[in-house]
């Protein structure tokens, strides 16, 4: 407690601020919408999904950025890691983006990195 206060000196949870849903197509083809914010931080769950095989193995994955409210360039860089592990496996990815996130993507480096359809 602090003293003063009612209050625990624990810090609060951090919120799920990233949701990925996972819709499967048929033909091999798995559609992932992230939904939320992309950050360093949620990007990191990403990453670590992907790197762990979390989506399975699919011959390609389109991945729908449609949905995110908030993204910057630690997320975009956590989104290219992800691509390369799902592509180390065999997997191909392609990435649904507007413009804005194209941006932040080429801003932070990684546009070459990562198929923009």
């Amino acid at each position: 407690m602090t003293a003063g206060t009612d209050m625990p000196t624990a810090p609060a949870a951090i919120p799920q601020r990233l949701r990925v849903t996972e819709e499967r197509l048929g033909g091999g083809i798995v559609r992932l919408r992230l939904a939320g914010e992309l950050d360093p931080v949620t990007g990191e769950h990403l990453r670590a999904a992907a790197r762990a095989g979390r989506f399975g193995f699919c011959a390609c994955f389109e991945i729908d950025l449609g949905s995110l409210s908030y993204v910057d360039a630690g997320g975009m860089a956590a989104l290219a890691d992800a691509v390369h592990a799902i592509e180390d496996v065999g997997g191909c990815v392609v990435v649904a983006a507007g413009d804005a996130a194209q941006r932040v993507a080429h801003a932070a480096g990684v546009s070459r990195e990562v198929v923009f359809a």
